[in-house]
């Protein structure tokens, strides 16, 4: 153990025991943290409040821990005891998932059109999504839908799914339904079918895309 070096009032070359607490009354921060590994004086475990830690890379706080438990981390979202919120941005490379309503925009053979609450997972940068929708449209029917996840579609089948009308609404609509794809003007889905009766149908739709 040595004695004051420059700055340093104690240096130790060896490991340090105790058996009751050791404190830092400074707290630290994210630029310069209490608890830094190896010269390294703007990364590492800080005192962010009370009873909060946080933990910094690069001077920045990258994961915060609050009294709840909750974990926040730098991209917004936070994990809780039973959930996880917030909005991923389109370069996050995680696991997400959430519910959204989507917005709806008639073109060609639609009378009217009025969209659920619909859920979403996204694993890397491939997002799932499923739900319903209501229509009344016929056989030339032309949709779109907006993405819970904002991409930048350059080409069709950069989406892929289906949709079909759901028999225990509409048992005499059997056979109405149709193909998704990605429309790449507007960065969303596009409903292409429907059915020839121009009556108000509940469909089922499932399709996968990517976030680029």
């Amino acid at each position: 153990m040595g004695g004051k070096i420059g700055t340093v009032a104690l240096d130790v070359n060896g490991a340090i025991h105790g058996n009751t607490i050791f404190r830092n009354t400074e707290g630290g921060s994210a630029a310069v943290p209490s608890f830094q590994p190896g010269n390294d004086n703007d990364t590492g475990m800080f005192h962010g409040g009370t009873n909060i830690i946080g933990f910094s890379t690069a001077g920045i706080e990258r994961l915060e821990i609050d009294a709840s438990g909750t974990v926040t981390l730098a991209n917004g979202l936070s994990i809780g005891r039973t959930a996880v919120t917030g909005t991923p941005a389109a370069t996050d490379g995680n696991v997400f998932s959430g519910t959204y309503t989507p917005t709806l925009t008639n073109s060609t053979g639609v009378g009217s059109s009025a969209a659920s609450a619909c859920q979403y997972i996204r694993v890397g940068n491939v997002v799932t999504v499923s739900g319903q929708v209501m229509i009344a449209g016929d056989l030339s029917l032309n949709m779109k839908m907006s993405l819970p996840i904002a991409s930048a579609f350059t080409a069709s089948r950069q989406a892929a799914g289906f949709f079909y009308a759901n028999t225990a609404f509409s048992p005499a609509s059997s056979g109405a339904g149709g193909a998704i794809s990605a429309d790449i003007a507007g960065d969303r889905f596009l409903f292409l079918g429907g059915d020839d009766s121009s009556s108000n149908l509940t469909y089922i739709f499932t399709t996968t895309y990517q976030v680029l």
